[in-house]
């Protein structure tokens, strides 16, 4: 009974060892605030290519986490985090769009949650 006790102290250590080496990585990171997008009103996004995006999975869904940018309408831009999940048509669109240089995308969002879609506007 003991060593079971031993053995589950151990896991749980290493487990939080690796856990505070994940978040000692990610420390310097740049978090940015996520972009809240209003359902029905036409948005454009400044996509930042520079680096691969990062992705959140749960429960099987993936969600890429885009660094954007948009203009305020003074000239000064704020950053943000868009979290848009890969299987959203936008997304592809996206990543095809970056890969000619493209880096501005503007869209319309309809519905919330599951039922979130995104009409592109050209």
């Amino acid at each position: 009974m003991e060593e079971k006790k031993e053995s589950v102290e151990q896991d749980m250590s290493k487990w939080l060892e690796e856990e505070q080496k994940k978040m000692d990585e990610h420390s310097t990171e740049d978090f940015l605030p996520a972009l809240k997008i209003p359902s029905g009103t036409p948005i454009t996004i400044d996509v930042d290519f520079s680096k691969p995006f990062g992705e959140w999975e749960s429960e099987g869904k993936f969600k890429a986490l885009i660094p954007v940018s948009i203009e305020d309408g003074t000239g000064k831009s704020e950053r943000f985090t868009f979290w848009l999940n890969k299987r959203n048509p936008l997304y592809k669109e996206i990543i095809q769009k970056g890969r000619t240089g493209q880096t501005k995308f503007s869209f319309v969002k309809t519905g919330s949650q599951s039922d979130t879609k995104f009409i592109i506007l050209k």
